[in-house]
């Protein structure tokens, strides 16, 4: 077990990847807690989502510079550009999610929820 964690560390160190929250099949998202994507230097993007959360309706916030994420089905209720070239866009009362954060580009995603948000019913993949 040793020699696995020695070698996980570094790989998720130099991915600059942090999804404490996003698992492989399910999600655990705190109150205002936020995951960070940088691809900008990477060939390869992600694909994250959920068909359903234990808590019903959820919302998140979505900041994404250079490229665009695809989101399918959700209700968007703004898109705006911040001082810092990020556009924001909010999902809110939402019951699944599917998004794709494609190679090249920067993305938060934000649980503003005002909850935890969990789910067991989700998948990730490489895009």
């Amino acid at each position: 077990m040793k020699i696995k964690s020695f070698l996980f560390i570094p790989i998720l160190l130099l991915s600059n990847i942090s999804s404490a929250s996003i698992h492989e099949r399910s999600w655990d998202f705190k109150v205002d807690e936020v995951v960070f994507y940088d691809f900008k230097n990477y060939n390869t993007g992600i694909n994250v989502g959920c068909e359903k959360f234990d808590n019903g309706k959820v919302s998140f916030e979505i900041k994404y510079k250079n490229i665009n994420p695809f989101i399918n089905n959700n209700k968007i209720s703004t898109d705006v550009v911040d001082g810092n070239g990020f556009y924001t866009i909010t999902l809110n009362d939402i019951s699944e999610l599917d998004l794709a954060f494609p190679a090249g580009g920067e993305y938060y995603i934000k649980n503003i929820s005002g909850y935890d948000v969990k789910s067991k019913h989700c998948d990730t993949g490489i895009i």
